[in-house]
């Protein structure tokens, strides 16, 4: 296979690389995995570290040559394979200018869990070969393509390629194999190869928002201060589906990156409203040129934090327009989750000149879909009383607010404000009710019965005058 066609077969297998399964924290604690790759294909497990690797894929591992043999150690992830068996068939290039010693290298590898650096194990089908060197190899950069065979679960055929590249610098150079005079200048001795890695990332927003868009702002360096690296494309996936690039391809070229520098990459993307909070796993596969014109290879991982936006509703009481100092309002808050996301410390805060509430309307957690209650009593007092207040006058309008406020699960606090206002008044005293006296509890025609009484006794006694004298005259007659 020419050079050319090698590197194109490289190529094309980068391009059909796919997110990592999972990955370790420097302290050794196991990062949650990421989905597997979609069936019918293979992936490299680009975060883990196994026996026989110095570094993950991501960090830029490279095979190992010690005492004559290189080492190549390639971790696969798949679903759905018939059997969890493939057959894996070395590609070594042309033999007459390889430095490997040529023989049948083809392997079968099986599912299974592996120790891991960091503790613990994973699972994969770990391919891995030692690739006897020939004793009168050529320095250089050989490229090593391992051609991976399957069957998924419908009996369909899987193919497909990975590259490894194999550094030897224990062979002799070009000045030796042309026999060159003991004076002649000496060949520069093969030095480290070029990694590219993904410096940092910056996502805006952050947290990104299920249902809208976001920018992710990654840099990649050039770890490598004595060579540039040029020719780079940069093929971008993404292992959760609800994500969709807004880049007009899915493949970056970048003309150089100089020795030591940097490259900073934009990338766009909108997420499905549906998609819960979570996280989703960005991959960069990186295929590039050193300054020989050797074809090399890095991969990159980047993860987003996906949120649900938190959408809380509350019923407000009514407010009346005037109260009078020294009443209660009863308020009753109805607050309800809207949002797919849980919602934590939920509470409402009332600020008002002359409001003072007689405890805090706490509702607590809520799940999605569900709704809370509180009922609080706010005594009325003077615009003065309030805590704090700069008040001068005791009674008139006054205004404030209702504060709704939540926080989210990564404890990041909102808050919605209702404006309130009222005239609030003197307090209200009925007024006192005199007892009423004996006079006035006489009707007006009571003056006619003591008249009419005097007049009775008025003519009582004239008749007993009349009568009497008549008497009398009757009397002096018979004498």
């Amino acid at each position: 296979m020419s050079r050319n066609k090698r590197w194109l077969a490289w190529f094309l297998a980068a391009v059909l690389c796919l997110a990592p399964m999972g990955a370790w924290a420097e302290d050794g604690e196991e990062v949650p995995p990421a989905e597997m790759p979609e069936a019918g294909s293979f992936a490299i497990d680009t975060t883990h570290v196994y026996a026989g690797m110095d570094r993950a894929y991501q960090s830029g591992y490279t095979p190992t040559v010690k005492n004559g043999t290189a080492s190549v150690v390639l971790p696969l992830l798949a679903e759905n394979i018939q059997g969890n068996s493939i057959t894996v068939t070395p590609n070594l290039g042309d033999p007459a200018t390889a430095p490997f010693v040529f023989r049948n290298y083809q392997k079968v590898f099986t599912l299974a869990e592996h120790p891991v650096s960091g503790g613990g194990k994973a699972a994969c089908y770990l391919v891995q070969f030692d690739f006897t060197l020939q004793k009168e190899r050529m320095n250089g950069v050989y490229p090593v393509v391992l051609e991976v065979q399957a069957k998924d679960s419908a009996g369909n055929a899987v193919l497909q390629s990975f590259t490894a590249y194999v550094t030897v610098s224990d062979g002799k150079s070009a000045a030796d194999a042309a026999d060159v005079p003991a004076d002649a200048p000496a060949t520069e001795k093969p030095t480290s190869q070029p990694i590219i890695v993904v410096e940092k990332s910056v996502a805006n927003p952050s947290p990104v928002q299920a249902g809208g868009e976001f920018s992710l702002a990654v840099t990649l360096r050039n770890t490598n201060k004595q060579k540039l690296v040029q020719n780079m494309t940069v093929a971008v996936t993404c292992d959760n589906p609800s994500l969709t690039l807004l880049n007009d391809s899915s493949t970056i070229y970048i003309d150089k990156i100089a020795k030591g520098g940097a490259k900073e990459l934009e990338l766009r993307y909108r997420i499905d409203p549906s998609e819960a909070m979570g996280k989703a796993n960005i991959t960069l596969t990186m295929a590039y040129d050193n300054s020989d014109a050797a074809t090399l290879n890095s991969v990159g991982v980047v993860t987003v934090d996906i949120a649900q936006p938190l959408r809380v509703s509350v019923s407000m009481p009514q407010i009346p327009s005037e109260v009078n100092a020294g009443d209660t309002l009863a308020l009753a808050f109805q607050v309800m989750n809207l949002g797919r996301g849980k919602v934590y410390n939920v509470r409402l805060e009332i600020s008002a000149p002359g409001f003072i509430p007689d405890k805090a309307a706490f509702i607590g957690n809520m799940e999605p879909g569900s709704d809370g209650t509180a009922d609080v009593n706010v005594f009325i007092g003077t615009r003065d009383m309030s805590e704090g207040s700069t008040e001068t006058e005791k009674y008139g309008m006054t205004s404030g607010a209702i504060t709704l406020k939540y926080e989210d699960e990564n404890g990041q606090e909102y808050q919605e404000e209702f404006p309130i206002s009222t005239n609030i008044l003197e307090p209200f005293i009925p007024a006192a009710t005199e007892p009423e006296t004996p006079e006035e509890t006489k009707t007006p025609s009571q003056w006619w019965i003591f008249v009419a009484a005097g007049a009775a006794v008025i003519a009582g006694a004239a008749a007993f005058l009349i009568v009497r004298k008549k008497r009398r005259g009757k009397g002096h007659d018979e004498v």
